[in-house]
């Protein structure tokens, strides 16, 4: 019974850690291939960029058999590479003779890869898949090092010129970790030598203004019927809408959802190799996903248009914008940020998954000679299973927060432009919520044919580039995000505003819905909504990869052409309807 009860507090405190401190996974992906011609200079910064972690010494051991049975150096047949190791294991054990090593004791390494003692073999599909190296958690802070005597490596990729790095680190531990400060932007972190961040909760803030009413329309009526005008005739492009919100706000937008995300996951296994498996076979989340029927996110009064659910609001906010668009020129598709709706465990699951295995291949992601190994699959899986469980289970309505993670919000953004990659369809993504500052950021595929657009909040006191709220404070840097102000402000219905000091790409627009709900959360689906329909209008498929590597870019330049800069604050940023379809 002692026993037993031991066990049963031991899980217990388990599980408390896990909610008070839970277990991050940061990853990296390195170079494997330590020749005595590997670059000096890279090698350098690489044991730079890299902890530590214990090795403990046995009888016989000496710094030349570690050196051997940890990354496969030698003095005799890698010299320079050997050197560069052996003056950095000097250092950090502070050793006064490198060749008396006490047996018993502990030893700091560099936490690198092994270099592989094997060629791939021809025609073998995992050769270019980093090898893939894998951690318990026993991370010790004081020490900077790992605790872990060997590592778990998959055996399809074991003749890889490089190594997938996955460690694990409690939240309160990662400040004693080695983070890039040049990644601030998360613009560069996929090709950084520095391990980063790949999951981590995050409480997203949304405004929570309740009641009924009539619906406060924001466009006048002769901007109402040019803009039904506009949407006739032939879609140049076909753009798709994102709205990541709180929850689907009906069950027919549940199913539309879910078929999306299906038939968008299709897409993308055809067109990239992101399976082990060369026979193309839907996953379990992606069968489930589609057998969808009916969801149960909250009680039967709780959807469209009794507006408890914050994407209940946002889809009223657009019916003016939509009902416009009697040929679904701009397709709407809402998704949840989190796992609590019916359903959304399998298409969030789906979106991490294929963000994970394009983590794997990297830059090798169109080299159809190249696939990730079932072992990098297992290790995505149980990854995914851990962010879903801790992103919490909260009934409707929902309070003023939602527990999310980055790697959902990095999985949602990855697969958008992945499925634009794979089709040619342009994306916009709309996120009505904010976040604090991130220390660890959200990585943002760069060159994309897409654009996401954040609310700015609606505290009138917080300027969001000084207090860098997340996402909206990146318009200005690294002016990767469209950040969108509420322009109908009254006393009770305030936005938050952007700095004059520096560029902002940046709109403003009403957020009124009607007489008790407002905000910068209904501001930004309706620019989204219209960035998207002047590209369904005015649009054009590109022609070449230069094309569509600046496409984004030229969208957030003539964002802020449509600036006044004659005037300041709120009304700098304002624009009309017509003014946002124009040529």
């Amino acid at each position: 019974m002692l026993a037993t009860a031991a066990i049963c507090a031991n899980v217990a405190a388990a599980q408390r850690d896990e909610v008070d401190d839970p277990e991050i996974t940061v990853w990296r992906i390195v170079p494997a291939n330590f020749t005595n011609d590997f670059d000096p200079a890279k090698l350098q910064k690489l044991l730079k960029a890299t902890p530590s972690r214990l090795e403990k010494i046995v009888v016989g051991d000496s710094i030349s058999s570690l050196l051997q049975k940890n990354f496969n150096i030698s003095e005799t047949w890698t010299p320079a590479v050997y050197k560069e190791v052996l003056e950095r294991v000097v250092a950090l054990n502070d050793l006064p003779n490198a060749n008396k090593l006490r047996a018993g004791s502990e030893l700091l390494l560099p936490d690198l890869p092994v270099t592989p003692k094997k060629v791939s073999g021809v025609g073998n599909p995992f050769a270019g898949t980093p090898a893939l190296s894998s951690s318990s958690i026993d991370w010790n802070p004081a020490l900077a090092a790992y605790r872990v005597n060997r590592q778990s490596t998959s055996k399809g990729s074991l003749a890889s010129p490089t190594t997938r790095q996955l460690r694990k680190v409690r939240r309160s531990q990662l400040d004693s970790f080695n983070f890039d400060p040049v990644n601030a932007s998360g613009q560069t972190t996929q090709q950084s030598l520095n391990f980063q961040v790949r999951d981590l909760p995050l409480e997203a803030e949304f405004g929570q203004a309740q009641g009924a009413g009539a619906i406060s329309e924001v466009l006048p009526p002769e901007h109402a019927l040019a803009l039904r005008r506009l949407l006739q005739g032939t879609a140049k492009t076909k753009p798709f809408l994102i709205v990541l919100d709180d929850s689907w706000p009906t069950t027919q937008e549940m199913k539309k959802g879910a078929a999306f995300v299906a038939n968008a996951s299709r897409e993308i296994y055809k067109r990239y190799n992101l399976s082990p498996s060369v026979t193309s076979v839907d996953s379990e989340d992606l069968i489930l996903l589609s057998s969808l029927q009916d969801t149960t996110f909250c009680d039967a009064d709780c959807e469209w248009p009794v507006l408890k659910s914050h994407s209940a609001k946002i889809k009223e906010a657009l019916v003016e914008f939509t009902s416009a668009d009697t040929k679904n020129w701009v397709e709407v598709i809402y998704l949840p940020v989190n796992a609590a709706p019916k359903g959304a465990q399998y298409a969030l699951s789906e979106m991490m998954r294929i963000n994970f295995m394009a983590q794997v291949l990297r830059d090798r992601l169109d080299d159809k000679s190249t696939r990730p190994t079932t072992a990098d699959l297992k290790e995505a899986n149980n990854s995914i299973i851990q962010v879903l469980n801790r992103t919490g289970i909260r009934s409707f309505p929902i309070g003023d927060t939602i527990t999310t993670d980055k790697a959902i919000i990095e999985g949602v953004l990855e697969f958008a432009s992945l499925y634009s990659l794979a089709s040619g369809r342009p994306f916009y993504i709309s996120l009505s919520w904010t976040l604090p500052n991130l220390k660890y950021p959200t990585y943002f595929r760069p060159n994309t044919q897409g654009l996401v657009i954040a609310a700015a909040g609606n505290k009138a006191v917080v300027n969001i580039h000084n207090a860098l709220v997340q996402f909206a404070a990146r318009s200005a840097d690294p002016g990767d995000v469209v950040a969108v102000l509420n322009t109908a402000t009254s006393e009770d219905c305030e936005s938050s505003t952007f700095t004059d000091q520096v560029p902002v790409v940046g709109l403003g627009f009403p957020g009124r819905v009607n007489k008790s709900i407002c905000g910068t959360s209904f501001s930004t689906p309706r620019i989204a909504w219209l960035l998207a329909a002047r590209e369904a209008i005015k649009g054009s498929l590109p022609q070449s990869i230069e094309d569509r590597n600046f496409w984004a870019l030229k969208q957030r330049s003539r964002i802020v052409s449509l600036q006044h800069a004659e005037r300041t604050g709120a009304k700098r940023f304002g624009v009309d309807v017509m003014r946002l379809l124009a040529d």
